[in-house]
């Protein structure tokens, strides 16, 4: 026994940690070297024990005993040093020892991670801010620029020849095209800064929808392409936010009319078990298993570069997944290459 009492003394003065044992009027009992270090780079001597302790640290155990349950762990700052005391009953109840664990590099850095996380969120509004001034100053005169373009092609249709009525439909695509552009950047800005303020609504899906066919007949018509509407009859409620879901309507639509280059798009509404859910399909040339798994991702078309084929910077399916995200419905895509896409929304009840 007095062997097994010497070994347990030599492990509490060699231990790094700081231990105090003390009575339970608060008396001290045993404090190790650890615990004397500690003390004189704080200028204290050894009756100074309870400054390092928490503070009514006699009354917390004391209650404890009485309630038959352990004492709680505490965190305390010091001037260099952030120490977790944790402390235990003898095994006859008559003594309390108080071990520290040092975490000041884990609370540094803490500090660092939450600054940097400061910095960023703050970084990210800034972010926000500049886009939506920006937007202001682009878009403002962007749209003055395309509606008196469109007044003055309307007042010059019949006296315009056929290369400067070439000329303002490729201001107005562009001017479309830069406007459109503004909006993607500006909602993954928005989107990914926490900044959108969700408004959730009750609505006509069907309505919606139409006014999106509407606008994306003529085009699919250029193409040559069929365009296939199902919609139903009566109104087809559904509680979303419009905005989120107008965009993911638009999106999904004109990248079915802008791949396909024949055959047919199709759009189908219905209510199903699981929710509201809207089928767009087309017969574009597909996508393999590694393009469907990357096809979310912002900035990642089919091809990039100065070759690629298509217009846009790749932002609006990676818009779509959050928009749903949004509104918490999903999208489910299946493609194969050269058998076209169908992607399938579903809005819950």
């Amino acid at each position: 026994m007095k062997q097994t009492a010497n070994r347990e003394n030599n492990y509490l003065e060699r231990n790094p940690s700081p231990i105090i044992i003390v009575d339970l009027t608060g008396s001290l009992i045993y404090l190790n070297q650890a615990t004397q270090d500690f003390l004189g780079k704080l200028g204290l001597d050894e009756s100074a024990f309870p400054d390092l302790l928490p503070p009514n640290f006699i009354d917390i155990f004391q209650n404890c005993k009485a309630a038959a349950v352990s004492i709680p762990s505490t965190r305390i700052e010091y001037a260099d040093r952030v120490i977790i005391w944790s402390s235990f009953f003898s095994e006859n109840m008559q003594e309390v020892m108080y071990q520290g664990m040092d975490i000041t590099r884990l609370h540094r850095n803490e500090l660092a991670l939450r600054a940097a996380k400061e910095k960023a969120e703050e970084g990210e509004k800034l972010k926000a801010a500049f886009l939506d001034n920006m937007s202001h100053e682009i878009r403002t005169p962007l749209n003055s620029l395309l509606g008196f373009m469109g007044l003055l092609g309307d007042e010059l249709e019949g006296n315009l020849s056929e290369d400067q009525h070439f000329y303002f439909e490729l201001i107005q695509e562009n001017g479309n095209r830069l406007a459109r552009t503004m909006q993607e950047i500006l909602d993954i800005s928005h989107f990914s800064s926490g900044t959108y303020e969700v408004k959730m609504e009750t609505i006509d899906v069907g309505a919606l929808i139409k006014e999106h066919t509407d606008n994306t007949l003529d085009q699919a018509k250029a193409k040559g392409l069929q365009f296939l509407i199902d919609l139903p009859v009566q109104e087809l409620l559904a509680t979303t936010d419009p905005y989120c879901l107008n965009q993911t309507i638009s999106h999904l639509l004109d990248n079915a009319v802008k791949y396909t280059l024949e055959g047919h798009v199709s759009v189908k509404l219905q209510k199903t078990d699981a929710g509201t859910e809207i089928r767009i399909e087309d017969s574009g040339p597909g996508m393999d298993d590694e393009m469907q798994r990357s096809i979310f991702m912002a900035f990642n078309q089919g091809s990039i570069g100065h070759s690629k084929q298509y217009q846009g910077i790749g932002l609006g399916l990676s818009l779509v997944r959050v928009y749903l995200d949004t509104i918490g419905a999903t999208v489910d895509l299946d493609s194969v290459i050269g058998d076209g896409s169908r992607f399938k929304i579903t809005i819950p009840n």
